[in-house]
């Protein structure tokens, strides 16, 4: 039997192809891009906008926000809150490979990129995200952020694919993507699923990084990071790829982390996968994970036969 085809590996032609629920497009283009005459005689009026926050402020519930190719910085947040139920957030093509010379999203210091809180079934594919890392230092409060989700409402069925995340390797750098808060708040983000996604660099690369993986899952129930690869630059244990955290009144379960690749580029004596607190509460099955470069197998996540699977360090299969 033939295995099914992930959707962001068809080509846009078959896409176009395969039945959906009508859905309004709201575009946004370069008011200097070449094809502008064209898009103007093709897009219905009232759907085409020259910035990403002119086009999120005319977006409903039940509707796409496509973003074309060119590099655009965010000085502020695009926020999806409540009133952008089932919304998607596109670039202007999707599928392996395709969102590091199409779409490229800029943060700056400090800034949480894209905010879902309080959103549900929202879509993010097909962008490339820098967050900045000029200005990241000791501080929580200059951590800058690509995505965040539930920091102060919960969000729900988020579904983040086909995205490169890049920074700079510095001591305190961004993170990549926030699922939930690590304070007295504890919003919950539900059903959370990271797939087909890169990451390059971020987190913490120095020694005394508190809270800064590359993906922090604070209060993440039910998530799955599937068929993601991770380049983390690190020289110490609090240099992560994922950190997931939870306590006796705030758990996750569910949690998946599935063929995926972590590769450590400078130091091996990092916690690729931090599963803190995983013999007391909640559930992380980790499977068919490759971890290349790390010093050990307590350096790629933390073993617990009932819930690691096959995964691999150099090769070499982990069984402790």
């Amino acid at each position: 039997m033939a295995r099914g085809i992930p959707w962001g590996a068809l080509s846009a032609d078959i896409r176009s192809q395969i039945a959906h629920a009508p859905r309004k497009q709201i575009h946004v283009s370069k008011h200097d891009a070449a094809n502008n005459d064209w898009l103007y005689d093709t897009i219905p009026d009232g759907q085409l906008f020259h910035t990403p926050h002119e086009g999120l402020a005319n977006l409903q519930s039940h509707q796409d926000l496509i973003i074309h190719y060119g590099e655009w910085t965010l000085a502020t947040a695009l926020e999806f809150t409540t009133s952008h139920l089932d919304c998607r957030l596109l670039g202007s093509d999707i599928g392996r490979g395709r969102a590091h010379h199409g779409t490229i999203l800029y943060g700056t210091e400090a800034l949480a990129m894209i905010n879902g809180d309080g959103s549900a079934g929202l879509e993010i594919a097909g962008l490339t995200i820098y967050p900045d890392h000029s200005g990241a230092t000791g501080s929580a409060a200059t951590t800058s952020y690509g995505i965040i989700l539930a920091a102060s409402a919960h969000t729900h069925r988020c579904w983040i694919h086909d995205c490169d995340f890049v920074a700079g390797a510095t001591t305190y750098g961004p993170v990549f993507i926030q699922a939930g808060m690590n304070e007295s708040t504890w919003r919950m983000a539900q059903s959370l699923v990271i797939d087909n996604c890169h990451f390059m660099a971020g987190g913490c690369h120095g020694a005394g990084g508190g809270d800064r993986a590359q993906i922090n899952m604070h209060r993440a129930d039910g998530f799955i990071i599937d068929k993601c690869s991770f380049l983390l630059w690190g020289n110490s244990e609090t240099s992560m790829s994922v950190d997931v955290y939870s306590n006796s009144s705030y758990f996750y379960q569910r949690a998946q982390i599935v063929n995926s690749l972590f590769m450590c580029y400078e130091v091996g004596g990092v916690k690729t996968i931090n599963n803190e607190n995983e013999t007391t509460v909640g559930t992380l099955y980790v499977d068919n994970c490759h971890f290349i470069g790390q010093t050990a197998s307590d350096n790629c996540v933390t073993y617990n036969t009932s819930t690691c699977g096959a995964n691999y360090l150099n090769g070499a299969l982990l069984t402790a």
